[in-house]
């Protein structure tokens, strides 16, 4: 006689639940496929026929539902969860058609639209704050290519929904900018504001200096026209602070430029205070034909007496050559003096190229001194040199004490350094001396 069997202590539920997952577990990949496709199937014929207050009643649930499961989680399983909703929204979102895009855009637009009129002012400020923490971490963590791409996305989706608002909404638009822009700079401190501003005059001197003439004009004009509109609109207040806010930025520009006045005479007094008698007299000798020049500047409505001084002017002989780079003239032609040939000469020890006129010691003192050839840089001074250093700046900066300190100490050594910086530049390189 066979033993009656135990009845379990586990629900009808749990036990459908055990052999659900039990199932789940030995179904091969197209079986679980077919599954959730059926299950995606059912759930939307499922949803079309709902009514509206089932349909509340559903999101509620889940809503609750949802809540209670991510309050209960720990940091581990909420990361895991957000990746895979993460990697599942971009395989959804690569896969859908536009038709399917912009009827997904447009429920999200609804969506937020239903969810933020009803929300309070703490609970707006609370979603503020957290979506500028998000879009703040997801900028710092991105490449140069996604922001580029980030911000070309942004300019083309702004250029089409501004080509499409009425004058309503664009009114309404720079209203709320203007005044969060307002808000904004009332609470920014000096430092903030000197960093945009700066920021904003990079950015425009970039963007004025790509410009096409074509361009240049429409911005032009299109700042006249907004201009003249904004004068237009505002009233007798408004008018008489922004001529106080002129008056004010005019005030300041010249109190800017009369510290530069000042500093410039004190500067100038202070090297005149220095300068000796010969560069006073050759000073004073440079200004004097910097005067007649500028006063004798040729023109159409020049006189003809004034012609025959330049011209006469133009044929002074190079007399005095003494001293002469001090008290350069432009009116002397100083070219028959100045040519001195080409590098023809070559010295037969280091095949160094050379002037004509040159002494035949001064590149390897006939031979006395052997310069083996240079070695590849060594990866300090590389890194010093091409500003990959942390201390590359303080280096090239003091690049000449450095080098004045090794030569006072290079009597005896050989060169084997050069200063690559310079070179780059178009400058002659300094070199540098090495045991």
């Amino acid at each position: 006689m066979t033993k009656p069997r135990k009845r379990s202590n586990l629900s009808q539920y749990t036990r459908n639940a055990k052999r659900m997952k039990r199932a789940r577990t030995q179904e091969s990949e197209t079986e679980r496929q077919a599954r959730l496709s059926a299950n995606r199937e059912r759930i939307i014929m499922s949803r079309a026929s709902e009514s509206s207050l089932e349909t509340d009643f559903r999101l509620s649930a889940d809503s609750e539902r949802h809540r209670l499961m991510r309050a209960s989680q720990t940091p581990l399983e909420r990361e895991t969860r957000l990746t895979a909703d993460h990697e599942r929204r971009i395989l959804s979102l690569a896969s859908e058609t536009y038709t399917e895009r912009d009827s997904r855009l447009t429920a999200d637009r609804e969506r937020h639209t239903l969810s933020r009129a009803s929300e309070t002012y703490t609970e707006r400020d609370s979603r503020l704050t957290a979506d500028r923490e998000h879009h703040t971490l997801s900028r710092a963590s991105e490449t140069y290519t996604e922001r580029d791409s980030r911000l070309t996305a942004d300019r083309e989706r702004h250029m089409l929904s501004r080509a499409s608002e009425t004058y309503t909404e664009h009114n309404s638009r720079l209203t709320v900018d203007r005044d969060r822009h307002t808000l904004a700079r009332a609470s920014e401190t000096y430092t903030e504001r000197e960093s945009r501003l700066t920021t904003d005059r990079e950015r425009h001197t970039l963007c004025r200096a790509s410009e096409t003439f074509t361009q240049y004009e429409e911005r032009l004009s299109n700042d006249r026209i907004h201009h003249s509109i904004a004068r237009a609109l505002e009233n007798n207040d408004q008018h008489l602070q922004r001529l106080e806010v002129t008056r004010d930025n005019y005030d300041l520009m010249q109190q800017n430029r009369d510290n530069f006045l000042a500093s410039e005479r004190e500067r100038l007094h202070e090297s005149r205070q220095v300068e000796s008698e010969e560069r006073r007299l050759a000073r004073l000798n440079a200004d004097g034909l910097w005067h007649t020049l500028n006063r004798m500047s040729v023109s159409s409505e020049d006189s003809d007496e004034s012609q025959e001084i330049l011209v006469e002017y133009n044929v002074l002989p190079w007399v005095n050559k003494e001293k002469s780079a001090f008290t350069y003239t432009p009116l002397i032609n100083y070219t028959p003096y100045a040519l001195i040939g080409g590098m023809i000469v070559s010295c037969p020890f280091c095949n160094a190229v050379k002037w004509q006129n040159e002494t035949s010691g001064m590149c390897c003192s006939n031979g006395k001194v052997h310069i083996e050839i240079l070695e590849n840089t060594p990866d300090l001074l590389k890194a010093l040199l091409n500003g990959d250093h942390p201390e590359s700046k303080h280096f090239l900066d003091n690049i000449r004490a450095y080098n004045d300190i090794f030569w006072c100490e290079s009597n005896n050594r050989r060169i084997v350094y050069a200063d690559i910086q310079n070179s780059r530049s178009g400058i002659s390189p300094n070199w540098f001396i090495a045991a």
